[in-house]
């Protein structure tokens, strides 16, 4: 997270808050979406072979 707040929930795993300087690394294969209930600034690494699915 760069600036402000948002949450990762995860299907079956729960949901991971961020706030500014925080780092979560989503396993591979796990379903998730990211929630932000107010203006946020996150910072996003995949590989460039990651398949998304965006349902």
């Amino acid at each position: 997270c760069v600036e402000g707040r948002f949450r990762i929930e995860q299907i079956g795993a729960g949901s991971v808050t961020l706030s500014p300087g925080d780092v979560f690394v989503v396993p591979a294969g796990r379903r998730h979406r990211p929630v932000a209930d107010e203006p946020s600034v996150a910072m996003l690494f995949e590989r460039a072979e990651t398949r998304q699915f965006g349902d």
